[in-house]
């Protein structure tokens, strides 16, 4: 399958002076802070094209720990790790090799520090899709209008649901209590959860950070990705969510195309039967794009086209 990947992100430090949350895309790491833009709730955005294949692609949420010292240290080296295990990853095992490196890095700069990192990601390699998580940081895989969680919470409160406890033994502080995340203990692997799958055609995956859940619910998160005015559809998730939110708001989406599938399309075809220059004029483009479009090589450069 001839793949396209459109990746779009963003990231806000909303109420909050600095911004423990960040995102990584293939080699871009984003972590903004007040400074970028007090009228923008310090946000930053990006956007980027990959093509699926042989070369791994990585896309992350991290969400440092804000009631320890150092999370804002521990999101980012968690991401910057993440970046350079691209070429020799081995999902829960290269997790853990972070998670040993970001608590000697504690011990060398804040021994008493006790803080950490929630990390979702998932890893792209050919037409295969494999989710990881750490923390309470979701996931979600949109696929024929459903929404589906491709992560578990590792709060105090999920524990306590799958050990049988009820509503009324869980309080709102066991919601958000981790029990497990990068730094916290020696040996997270086994706590890592993880899930295989292979991709679609019309595939959207989102990686969030809780204070975008705090803001908007997954029904209005699922329109926004969805609806083609926006360009990036990250960005207005963590526009909506900021006036709610109290906490940093990252949201990092993921769309697949199947460009084959696309050049088929009964539209497209129908152009390929005229000149390029025709469709230069009909659709207004450079002489170069009507070249690919009638020859069904054209790769759309964002998921609105």
């Amino acid at each position: 399958m001839a793949t396209k990947l459109y990746v779009q992100a963003s990231t806000a430090c909303g109420r909050k002076s600095r911004n423990q949350d960040c995102v990584l895309y293939g080699t871009e790491l984003l972590q903004g802070n007040s400074s970028v833009d007090p009228d923008a709730w310090g946000r930053l955005a990006g956007e980027e094209v990959f093509t699926a294949g042989e070369k791994r692609l990585i896309l992350a949420v991290m969400d440092g720990i804000s009631g320890g010292n150092e999370g804002e240290w521990a999101s980012w080296e968690t991401g910057r790790q993440l970046k350079q295990h691209a070429s020799d990853w081995e999902g829960a095992a290269t997790i853990e090799r972070i998670n040993q490196d970001i608590r000697k890095g504690y011990q060398k700069k804040a021994p008493n520090a006790g803080s950490g990192s929630t990390l979702s990601c998932i890893c792209v390699k050919d037409d295969r899709l494999q989710a990881f998580n750490v923390g309470d940081s979701p996931i979600y895989l949109f696929r024929d209008g459903e929404a589906h969680a491709l992560y578990r919470e590792h709060t105090r409160a999920a524990w306590m649901e799958r050990n049988g406890y009820g509503n009324d033994d869980i309080t709102e502080r066991d919601r958000h209590v981790l029990t497990d995340y990068i730094g916290c203990r020696q040996d997270i692997e086994q706590a890592v959860y993880q899930e295989e799958l292979a991709l679609q055609d019309g595939d959207v995956l989102l990686i969030a950070s809780d204070g975008v859940f705090e803001g908007l619910g997954l029904e209005r998160v699922q329109e926004i990705v969805f609806d083609i005015r926006y360009r990036n559809a990250a960005d207005q998730i963590v526009r909506e969510a900021l006036p709610q939110s109290t906490d940093n708001v990252t949201a990092l989406l993921l769309y697949v195309k199947n460009t084959q599938e696309w050049n088929q399309d009964p539209k497209i075809r129908a152009l390929q039967g005229m000149g390029a220059p025709q469709i230069a004029r009909a659709l207004e483009v450079s002489r170069d794009t009507a070249e690919k479009i009638r020859r069904g090589v054209y790769v759309p450069d964002t998921r609105e086209k």
